[in-house]
């Protein structure tokens, strides 16, 4: 009896432990992606006065909300923002595979990012964070992806999946955390709290945020800023259906950076006041490995 246990205990991890595997690969995979997170090389701040936007053409300009010349926000179903680019008749810029010159404007609610615009292998992604708007740029010849060389992962630990104890809001509210880029905020959906037991038989509780459909913890621990950079997320489990408390399981195996721990050009949310855990999180990735030296 207890053999046949054991040997499903041990299929049971081994499933696991190739599904990790093949996550992994795809987690990579989505990292090299040619205009993915790595590909960052610049971020621009607009304002009403047209600037130059390093790596992409034309000058560029947004207004938002309550703007001079803007349409009354009050009129409107949500706040706007409108950034535009006066792109020169050689440029080569293309929006949506077409060619594209002269004053491109591109409306964006809040969070929105749009990332029509793309020039000679290049993708300008304009896109509302804050009080205001930025552009992005996306090459695929950025450093921080041709010289990826993947990230350095603690090996696959089954009792890193540990139970948890959800309790879920009455309705999803928006919280407001500080965001990697210094003086900036972002804004989050949490969902309900859950009390994980962890390894060393103590209970934490974290806040859950995203969607029933997609639930995180964003954390700090204590292998940040040695083994692990400066706070990780990690996915929620929660059954199919339930009552309002139910038990859930948190993946810490599956543990990821956030973008701007690739780059410096990240608006990444930190983890919500109380998301901190008072143990050494040694699953999931670690602090990502720096670039590979350019060749030449």
């Amino acid at each position: 009896m207890n053999a046949t246990s054991d040997t499903d205990t041990d299929t049971a991890s081994d499933d696991a432990r190739s599904d990790w595997l093949a996550w992994r690969a795809r987690r990579e995979e989505t990292l090299r992606e040619p205009n993915g997170w790595l590909s960052l090389t610049s971020l621009t701040w607009l304002d009403a006065d047209p600037r130059s936007v390093p790596g992409f053409p034309g000058l560029w300009s947004a207004t938002g909300p309550g703007d001079t010349g803007q349409e009354d926000p009050s009129a409107l179903d949500s706040p706007r923002w409108q950034a535009r680019a006066l792109l020169p008749d050689d440029a080569g810029v293309a929006q949506d595979g077409a060619s594209v010159a002269g004053t491109v404007a591109i409306a964006l609610g809040p969070g929105d990012s749009d990332r029509s615009l793309a020039c000679d292998g290049s993708v300008a992604e304009v896109a509302q964070r804050g009080r205001g708007v930025i552009v992005r740029i996306r090459d695929p010849r950025a450093r921080t992806r041709a010289g990826f060389r993947g990230v350095p992962v603690f090996d696959f630990d089954p009792d890193w999946i540990r139970p948890a104890r959800f309790t879920a809001d009455a309705e999803p509210r928006e919280i407001t955390v500080p965001s990697a880029q210094a003086g900036l905020t972002t804004r989050l959906t949490a969902i309900g709290r859950a009390a994980v037991a962890l390894p060393d038989g103590s209970v934490a509780g974290l806040l859950v945020t995203g969607s029933a459909e997609s639930p995180s913890v964003i954390f700090h621990d204590t292998t940040n800023g040695a083994e692990t950079s400066a706070w990780r997320t990690a996915p929620v489990l929660l059954p199919e259906a339930g009552d309002a408390s139910r038990d859930a399981l948190v993946d810490f195996n599956r543990s990821t950076n956030f973008p701007a721990h690739f780059t410096a050009y990240g608006t990444c949310p930190t983890p919500p006041e109380g998301n901190d855990l008072p143990v050494a999180v040694t699953a999931g990735e670690k602090a990502p490995a720096a670039p590979a030296p350019s060749e030449g």
